[in-house]
Order: structure tokens, then C-alpha cells, then sequence
């Protein structure tokens, strides 16, 4: 047995590599698995169904297990893995379900929304900063993603910009056609179907409604979109990793998802698809019911990369 000098040596050297984000990240290929990067509750299940051990850690056992089974002269057989179609229809399903959830709760809330017209300061501030970009950089159309009542585009419009904006609610489209914006009924999943380009796209408070496994796709549309150098301005409350619900009862018994995000999550993400030219973190109060003692704004302007 190692001396206990030596074990103590271990538990420091572990609480490194536990600090390091590289070690950490989650390996499993199963990249469509719900539990795919929570790999403490993806243990926990495995455990409680004592059923296998986790994909990713399969290998290393199987090596094992490989060595005993040669030294009796046995053969290891290889169980069949659930068929990737499996996967890509609980991921449909559950995309469907929280769409419809979505878009039950903002139709439920547009008149209480669109009779909101005034902002606090910090959202009046990011949206007046990333306006004056665009009018720096001579920049004539914008694409608002997830439009609400229509108060940002408006504004935007207000400023020269030819605006379009999109919204899953009908009853948030129907608010903003009332104030002479084209809008349209449209997710973050088919922007391209819109078949054009903008200078600008602007997303505040709503890509927080897009699970981390999708955000590449809708990444992806984006750029689809966005004209080459154009800017695109995200903006979305955070401070840490998470994925939840919420039922604001009052409003809706529909639920709500959630995608909170880190600093480093966003910053390594967004960095394989634009061009950051400004990561600011507001430490905006609590109160925002985003279920955050202390509510984190996370306001990003990015390019998108010239190629």
C-alpha cells in the first residue's frame, strides 16, 4: 500500500485536473443523448438502473474485461447500441413540445407585454450601443430574432434601419404588425427560409429559449442570414450552466425552457462561429425569475467571420 504522504499527493494533483475545463467536458460520442455533458446525472441514472455503465467510460472496461476473457480462452460480445433514429426522435418530439409550449405562453402573455413599451436603463443602453454600431458602420437592414411586441424593432426603425422580425407567437407578430413591422411566425430553426440576407441581426432575451444542443444549428442559420461582416448582437441572462423549466402560473400553465450560460461556455461557443468584438457581463439585480439570486446579463456583439 502507498504511503499516506503519497495518497495526499493524489488528491491534489485530482483537484487540479478537476479545475481544468479540458478534463472536465464531457467525452461520450452520444452527442444526441439527453444527458450528454451532465455527466453527474448521467452516473446517477446508470447507477440507479444498474442496468450498464456509461458510453464513455465502457472502454476502459471493456480493455479489462477483454484481458480476463483472453487468459480463459473466452470470446466478449458487443451489445447492440440504441439505433441513432432513436435519438433523433426523442430530440424531434421534445423540440416540437417545447416549441408549442413556447409559443402557448408568449401568446398568452402579448397584450400584457405589448402595453409595456418603457425599458430599464440596461436594456435601453445595449440596445442604444449596438444601434450606433450599425449607424457607424453605415449598416441599412436587421433582422430581429424573437421580436416580442415589436418595441425594439420599432425602435430600430425609428433609427433607419429596414427592419424584419420574427417571433414564434402569432400574437406577438399580430402586435408587431400593428406598428407597421414586417414580422413573420418564424423559429430560430428555419431562418433561411426567409431566402434573404441582413446586415444586422439582434436577439435580446430569446436564444435563452434554445437548448445548448441546438444552438450550433441556430448558429448556423444565423450566419445563414447575416450578410459577410455583418453584425449580429446576442443578448441573454446566465452566470451559470444550466437547463430548466419554469410555469409562470399567473400567465400560463405552459411551461417555459430555459438555457443559461457561463461566460466560458458563450465566449468558447461563439468564438467557432463569429467574430466577438464586445463580451460584457451586467450584473443586473434579481428579479427576473430566471431562478438566479443575483440575475447575470451576458450582452455580446459579434462579426460575422469574413472567409
Amino acid at each position: 500500500m502507498r504511503p499516506r504522504e503519497e495518497y495526499y499527493e493524489s488528491v491534489l494533483e485530482n483537484r487540479k485536473l478537476v479545475a481544468d475545463p479540458s478534463i472536465t467536458q464531457c467525452i461520450c460520442p452520444n452527442t444526441l443523448c439527453d444527458w450528454h455533458g451532465k455527466c453527474k446525472e448521467c452516473v446517477a441514472l446508470h447507477r440507479y438502473h444498474n442496468d450498464h455503465v456509461p458510453v464513455c467510460l465502457q472502454p476502459i472496461i471493456a480493455d479489462k474485461i477483454k484481458a480476463l476473457a483472453g487468459a480463459a480462452e473466452l470470446l466478449t460480445v458487443k451489445k447492440e447500441p440504441t439505433p441513432i433514429e432513436y435519438r433523433h426522435y426523442v430530440k424531434e418530439m421534445e423540440k416540437s413540445s417545447f416549441k408549442e409550449n413556447i409559443k402557448k405562453y408568449y401568446d398568452a402573455e402579448a397584450e400584457l407585454r405589448n402595453s409595456k413599451s418603457v425599458k430599464v436603463d440596461w436594456k435601453v443602453r445595449v440596445r442604444g450601443k449596438f444601434c450606433e454600431l450599425a449607424k457607424q458602420e453605415n449598416k441599412k437592414s436587421l433582422l430581429e430574432l424573437g421580436a416580442g411586441a415589436g418595441y425594439d424593432s420599432q425602435f430600430f426603425m425609428d433609427n433607419g434601419l429596414n427592419v424584419v422580425a420574427v417571433d414564434l407567437s402569432s400574437e406577438m407578430v399580430k402586435n408587431c404588425r400593428e406598428k407597421s413591422i414586417e414580422a413573420y411566425e418564424l423559429d430560430f430553426y428555419n431562418l433561411s427560409s426567409l431566402d434573404r440576407k441582413f446586415d444586422c441581426v439582434y436577439a435580446i432575451n430569446t436564444l435563452l429559449h434554445v437548448p445548448k444542443s441546438d444552438l450550433c444549428h441556430v448558429f448556423d442559420e444565423i450566419n445563414l442570414v447575416l450578410e459577410t461582416g455583418g453584425l449580429f448582437y446576442m443578448g441573454l441572462y446566465g452566470g451559470q450552466d444550466t437547463e430548466n423549466e419554469f410555469v409562470k402560473s399567473e400567465v400560463s400553465d405552459a411551461p417555459r425552457f430555459f438555457a443559461l450560460h457561463s461566460d466560458t461556455y458563450l465566449k468558447t461557443t461563439l468564438g467557432n462561429y463569429f467574430e466577438i468584438l464586445d463580451f460584457e457581463t451586467l450584473d443586473i439585480g434579481s428579479g427576473t425569475g430566471v431562478n438566479t439570486a443575483v440575475d447575470i446579463f451576458h450582452s455580446v456583439t459579434m462579426r460575422k467571420i469574413m472567409k
